[in-house]
């Protein structure tokens, strides 16, 4: 898993991001997915948006991977 700042999502146009995802990607040995989380509505004390970068191997993907609502 890696986590972040949100702008990172958005660094030249988003295209830093995309270039991070592919190469996450490029083995084919893991599914990636990634989702932008607040801290606050998930237990930590401070309000803040992360992005969130989880990558399972795909020989243990045992459905979707589904990230917690950020209500």
């Amino acid at each position: 898993m890696l986590e972040n700042v949100v702008g990172l999502t958005t660094v030249h146009g988003g295209s830093l991001f995309k270039e991070i995802l592919k190469r996450l990607r490029a083995s084919g040995s893991y599914h990636v997915d990634h989702c932008i989380l607040n801290t606050r509505r998930h237990g930590l004390p401070q309000s803040r948006r992360r992005v969130y970068v989880v990558g399972i191997r795909v020989d243990r993907m045992r459905g979707d991977l589904e990230f917690p609502r950020d209500l």
